[in-house]
């Protein structure tokens, strides 16, 4: 696992991705709590994915989906 508990670099790249997209909504004059969750997960998988030296010092990474939830614990 490349994420660490205080990686500034993951911060980052988020607060980007929620910054734009506020920015994009409040020309509608809407919000990011109007974004739909699965866009802002997909946007923000996007931006980790092109700032993945960055945020995982790694060249290779392998997102690895969900394939089902037992009470909110993920099941691989």
């Amino acid at each position: 696992m490349c994420i660490e508990l205080y990686n500034k670099p993951l911060f980052q790249t988020i607060t980007k991705v929620v910054n734009h997209l506020e920015n994009e909504l409040g020309e509608l004059n809407k919000g990011i709590f109007f974004a739909p969750e699965l866009h802002l997960v997909l946007e923000v998988g996007k931006a980790l994915y092109t700032e993945r030296v960055k945020v995982c010092k790694k060249k290779e990474i392998e997102w690895l989906n969900e394939t089902g939830l037992d009470n909110g614990v993920r099941v691989i």
